[in-house]
C-alpha cells in the first residue's frame, strides 16, 4: 500500500457488517486504536482506488464517515447522536 502509520497515515478497518470501525494511529509514545460501533445504521464506504489498492481520503472525509451513518430504511445520511458528560 505504500502507507506508514508512523508517518501520519491512519489505517481504517471496517467490519463486513459496516457497524464496526477501527482506526489505527501513531501518537507520541506508541500506537493507538480507536473503535466505534454503531447501534443503528451503517458506515459509508468510500470509493476504492484500483491504482493504490486502497480507499484514499482526506481527514475531512474521515470525519464525515465518523459522524454520519447510512440508514437502510430511508437511505439518508443521519448524524450520530452523542452525549457529552
Amino acid at each position: 500500500m505504500g502507507s506508514d502509520v508512523r508517518n501520519g497515515d491512519v489505517f481504517i478497518f471496517i467490519g463486513s457488517s459496516r457497524r464496526l470501525m477501527k482506526l489505527l494511529n501513531a501518537e507520541d509514545g506508541g500506537m493507538v486504536m480507536y473503535v466505534k460501533r454503531l447501534e443503528a445504521g451503517r458506515f459509508r464506504i468510500p470509493e476504492y482506488d484500483e491504482s493504490t489498492r486502497s480507499y484514499p481520503m482526506e481527514w475531512r472525509d474521515l470525519v464525515v464517515i465518523l459522524i454520519t451513518t447510512k440508514t437502510e430504511v430511508t437511505n439518508l445520511y443521519l448524524p450520530i447522536q452523542t452525549k457529552l458528560q
